[in-house]
């Protein structure tokens, strides 16, 4: 099955927050790949911290200049742009994400819409109005995504890794094991490695809580394609993915791929 294209349009005047655009990044990365992710606003007036951080995680900054008192000028330039990618662009567009709050771009949905577009919109729950929430096919609470991204983090309490050891298929267990079985992985595999690899299992999983290797992989790689599982002396992803004590991995019986979800606390 062919994958998915994405474009992302940020409305960052209205939406324009750092954990939100980092956690709707990772949030996207299990349905597609974005080809565009472009944030739109009068950069002039933005400070330079947001900017570059923007720009880390591969987001074009595209200007548009306040000229009418009270104006958002981006919504505009932010339509055309849409319009633009719909008829014109190289690849395919499967979906569109407006990030914004703004009922204004409640026409703009139902045009993409028409033309068998999937739409999602990414805002906060309690500013935006029902009209653009009810428009689209799936509405991202920016909010509640940075919430629910906090408190499924990493695992900060190392006393516990010590206590658990991956059996011959790869999960965790709580029989204890030499200390530097676990406990010595946390230097091998840096903490914010592990907070990758956490982040794309919250994007990618079934409702079960899985996710298969493959897909895994792919995920992570759309968040950071500069990963390497090899750089950390590992030869296989699963091998990498046994260093990490937040990670259980499930190896099946016979040929196919692994399946790993996020080990519950003990």
């Amino acid at each position: 099955m062919a994958e998915d294209n994405v474009a992302v349009l940020i409305d960052f005047e209205n939406v324009g927050n750092q954990d939100h655009m980092r956690a709707l990044m990772d949030e996207l990365s299990g349905i597609g790949r974005i080809t565009v992710k472009r944030a739109f606003g009068d950069w002039h007036k933005e400070n330079k911290e947001n900017q570059q951080q923007l720009q880390s995680l591969g987001i074009e900054l595209i200007h548009h200049s306040q000229t009418t008192s009270g104006k958002n000028a981006s919504d505009i330039r932010m339509t055309a742009e849409a319009i633009n990618l719909l008829h014109t662009s190289p690849v395919q567009i499967g979906t569109f994400v407006i990030a914004s709050c703004d009922s204004d771009f409640f026409p703009l949905v139902t045009i993409l819409r028409s033309y068998g577009k999937s739409v999602y919109v990414a805002g906060r729950k309690d500013t935006t109005t029902d009209v653009l929430v009810n428009s689209c096919d799936r509405f991202i609470d920016l909010t509640d995504l940075v919430r629910n991204t906090d408190s499924q983090g990493v695992v900060r309490n190392e006393t516990a890794v010590q206590a658990t050891s991956p059996t011959s298929e790869g999960v965790t267990n709580s029989s204890a094991t030499p200390r530097d079985s676990k406990a010595s992985s946390l230097t091998k595999i840096e903490s914010e490695t592990r907070r990758l690899v956490i982040r794309a299992i919250q994007s990618a999983r079934d409702n079960e809580g899985n996710v298969k290797g493959a897909r895994l992989h792919e995920t992570i790689l759309r968040i950071d394609p500069s990963f390497n599982f090899r750089e950390h002396g590992r030869e296989s992803l699963s091998g990498f993915l046994d260093g990490i004590p937040e990670v259980r991995v499930k190896r099946p019986n016979g040929p196919g791929d692994i399946t790993v979800n996020i080990a519950q606390n003990r």
